[in-house]
């Protein structure tokens, strides 16, 4: 059965935001193990990615230790939103402009909410660069490692952690914003 978290196409989120269409997801793509991923809209127009919150398939495993892996991830999830909040004005750092719950999907009040967290949009992530038809020019690696070393200093300068650098965690943005941790 489908589980709300994968039912959000056509939804408007509480702050306004519309959700369009659902992220694809590539073969040996890393990470969103326990969310789901969304383009959405602005009551304005911007675009913007979201990132829904799956505690459904947290919940799933049963067992002696079910009570103590829930509060774990709800710890985590929570964790996270504290962790983009003190990072939201470091330029080399993904930005959340939003988060919140989903309680009703299409007006049927929901058991168990959808946490979400809007994100600024990336136009693609350093890996699908790298394993591109074409190799990155020089000036390019030089420059993106240049911005992730930025963000890097920006996260520790305030006691942070990323301890996951990896290409796909390496956001592009277009133009002269260049690439960001996430």
């Amino acid at each position: 059965p489908v589980t709300p978290p994968h039912d959000l196409v056509g939804v408007t989120l509480p702050g306004g935001w519309s959700v369009t269409n659902k992220t694809l997801t590539v073969p040996g793509h890393s990470g969103g193990y326990f969310s789901v991923g969304y383009q959405c809209t602005s009551p304005t127009g911007s675009v913007a990615f979201v990132k829904a919150i799956d505690l459904y398939k947290m919940m799933a495993p049963a067992g002696p230790g079910f009570l103590a892996s829930l509060t774990m991830w709800l710890q985590e999830v929570r964790g996270e939103q504290e962790l983009l909040a003190e990072c939201k004005r470091m330029d080399r750092v993904v930005t959340s402009i939003d988060s919140g719950e989903l309680r009703e999907l299409r007006g049927t009040p929901l058991t168990i909410p959808v946490p979400f967290i809007v994100f600024e949009l990336a136009h693609t992530s350093a890996r699908a660069a790298v394993l591109g038809s074409a190799p990155p020019s020089m000036g390019w690696r030089l420059r993106t490692l240049h911005h992730i070393a930025v963000g890097l200093w920006q996260m520790h300068s305030k006691m942070i952690a990323h301890q996951d650098v990896k290409l796909s965690n390496v956001l592009l943005f277009p133009g002269e914003i260049g690439a960001k941790l996430s």
